[in-house]
């Protein structure tokens, strides 16, 4: 009878199967799911870095000797830069996949020389030939995946460079 039994016990496995299939499962699956979120957060940070490098590059050459009209649109190119319209532009450039209602820029004209000296005087404002403008772009991403942080990252990117106009 005891034999009989320890026979049967070993032979029946027909439960563990289907709990290892899911465990095996649900590993496998977290991964996957994970490395695909991981991989759209380098694809929203590369946009980042790319998009404020653009947007330093459009205020860049949209100083104050441009032509000072208004942006009427983000690819408007006779107007001066402004926040407004390099918000605009960056936003404008986010491909898909990229929400704009994450995104942030924020643009700076310090009123310094890339050297670091002050470069405004009574002739020249912050936004003229020579001074620095500063764009920082910013993206809050949230992870799709449940073990990743709920808060998210922020993603950011910084690109200073001197006006050229």
């Amino acid at each position: 009878m005891r034999k009989h039994l320890l026979k049967r016990l070993v032979e029946e496995e027909d439960g563990s199967s289907i709990i290892e299939f899911t465990i095996s499962v649900t590993v496998l699956l977290m991964l996957l799911f994970g490395i695909l979120d991981l991989s759209r957060a380098l694809y929203i940070d590369h946009f980042v870095s790319g998009a404020a490098r653009e947007g330093a590059r459009y205020a860049m050459v949209r100083g104050s000797t441009f032509n000072n009209a208004s942006c009427s649109t983000p690819t408007t190119t006779s107007c001066t830069a402004t926040q407004a319209a390099v918000t605009s532009y960056v936003q404008s450039l986010a491909p898909t996949g990229v929400s704009t209602a994450n995104l942030t820029v924020q643009t700076t004209w310090p009123g310094t020389s890339p050297s670091g000296n002050n470069c405004v005087s009574a002739v020249t404002p912050s936004n003229g030939p020579g001074c620095v403008v500063k764009v920082v772009v910013t993206d809050a991403f949230g992870f799709a995946v449940p073990y990743f942080p709920a808060a998210g990252l922020n993603l950011s990117s910084t690109a200073t460079v001197a006006i050229s106009q």
